[in-house]
């Protein structure tokens, strides 16, 4: 094994391993004292300051962090800092990405989630709208300094707008949504997508399942809700700014993502590929997916109906 390879397998740097084999060479152990090295910078207190700093408050960075421990009249360079925070398993990453939510939606969010926490999720039908863009690819990559890599992009690429359904039966029907979406449609929708996948879940006869769909004023029309009346669906209260209680968010980010790795150069075969991705999804993902919904009940409690990890 060279020295390169030791110093990746320990996930260590080649200077450390030079170091080792050095000093194993001329005093035949690799023995560390405790004064190896030069003297560290910061006090574990002053780490856990930095830790505080970091992960409470509004997020800031390295240098603002040696700022703020600069103006303490400790001195630590924005290096130091990053290493100090990855020491204590932090990471420098994207944030999540949330909604706002105002008193009311917390307390709408802990209501629902008290009053679902015992339900029978198996009698629930997930439903959304999704919309997949053609050939939005990830666009980081290694680049060379002063010779940046260009992706080229279409200010306004094609999209295909989607509605689809699952229980912790399986998923049920894809419907393509052609145009702007309005209530006529969704009546269609209903009618191709809905009561079909129901009586695929649930039977011909059974009407004892649920609807769960977001609060889009499409939902809440009153041609809309005068067609579930007629139909006998009956509709789950949901909590406005929720996307995170709702499973069938996991799905189309799973779908997009496997899209991404497909090479896709129309419209047409951008459809194809949606329709091929939902046909591939498996029913043991469905059931673990809506499953997940009393944890999340559970979460929204524990976390007094702010935002959930989900």
């Amino acid at each position: 094994m060279t020295v390169a390879s030791a110093a990746k397998y320990l996930k260590k740097s080649r200077g450390w391993a030079e170091n080792v084999l050095q000093q194993f060479e001329e005093q035949g152990n690799v023995d560390f004292s405790e004064d190896r090295g030069p003297d560290r910078a910061t006090t574990d207190k002053e780490d856990l300051q930095m830790v505080k700093l970091a992960t409470r408050g509004k997020p800031k960075t390295t240098e603002e962090i040696s700022q703020i421990m600069s103006n303490k009249g400790v001195s630590v360079s924005r290096w130091t800092v990053g290493r100090r925070l990855r020491e204590q398993g932090l990471r420098f990453g994207a944030l999540l990405k949330k909604p706002l939510l105002t008193k009311p939606h917390i307390e709408k969010r802990l209501l629902w989630a008290k009053e679902n926490l015992d339900r029978d999720w198996t009698r629930v039908i997930f439903t959304d709208e999704s919309t997949f863009a053609l050939n939005c690819q990830v666009t980081r990559a290694w680049q060379k300094r002063g010779n940046p890599s260009v992706y080229r992009s279409v200010k306004h690429p094609p999209k295909v707008n989607v509605w689809g359904c699952f229980s912790a039966k399986g998923f049920g029907e894809l419907v393509i949504i052609p145009g702007i979406l309005e209530s006529q449609k969704m009546i269609l929708i209903y009618t191709d997508g809905l009561l079909p996948s129901a009586r695929q879940f649930y039977g011909t006869r059974n009407k004892n399942w649920y609807l769960l769909e977001d609060n889009d004023p499409k939902h809440r029309s009153k041609l809309c809700k005068s067609w579930k009346e007629e139909n006998g669906v009956k509709v789950m209260d949901w909590p406005a700014q929720s996307p995170d209680c709702n499973p069938i968010e996991n799905v189309w980010g799973l779908m997009k993502a496997r899209l991404r790795q497909r090479k896709i150069v129309s419209k047409f075969g951008l459809i194809r590929a949606i329709k091929e991705e939902w046909r591939a999804l498996e029913v043991e993902y469905a059931e673990k997916l809506a499953q997940s919904c009393a944890r999340r009940c559970q979460a929204v409690l524990a976390n007094n109906g702010d935002w959930i990890p989900y």
